[in-house]
């Protein structure tokens, strides 16, 4: 009996938690604010190397040499030196319990590649957020937004 009683609690938090889980969060497009336009206009540059991972459709940039479990099965696509332009088509802000994050989704210009390379970029965590690789120190875009 109490075997069965701990099991339905644990039923009952499981299916609390995945409730909450996708009410807490939501995503939206950032881009038309007049703040994000500017900040999407203006001239980017890495300022740090980054790597463009992928596999199939999905293309991730990230900080070069800095790989997660997440990251499991994409190769490395491009290597792409600070001072790569990259152009700015779409920020979303993803609110989640608490915190606050981005992801763009542009197009980096390497080297013989005059077309471009299409990739996503997710950061923000927590209150103080890390700078994307184009923005230069104490560019911030929750610094922007009035949101840090």
């Amino acid at each position: 009996m109490v075997a069965t009683i701990r099991r339905s609690l644990v039923g009952v938090f499981l299916a609390t938690s995945f409730v909450g889980l996708s009410a807490g969060c939501r995503s939206i497009d950032v881009s038309s604010d007049p703040r994000v336009s500017r900040y999407m206009a203006a001239h980017r540059e890495l300022v740090k190397p980054c790597e463009i991972l992928g596999s199939g459709r999905t293309r991730l940039l990230v900080e070069a040499g800095r790989r997660y479990p997440a990251h499991d099965g994409l190769e490395r696509q491009h290597f792409l030196p600070a001072g790569t332009r990259i152009a700015l088509a779409r920020i979303e802000e993803i609110r989640r319990d608490g915190f606050v994050l981005f992801e763009a989704r542009g197009r980096a210009f390497p080297n013989g590649r005059p077309e471009g390379v299409l990739f996503s970029y997710r950061w923000g965590h927590g209150g103080t957020s890390p700078q994307a690789p184009w923005e230069p120190p104490g560019e911030r875009l929750k610094r922007i937004l009035g949101i840090e």
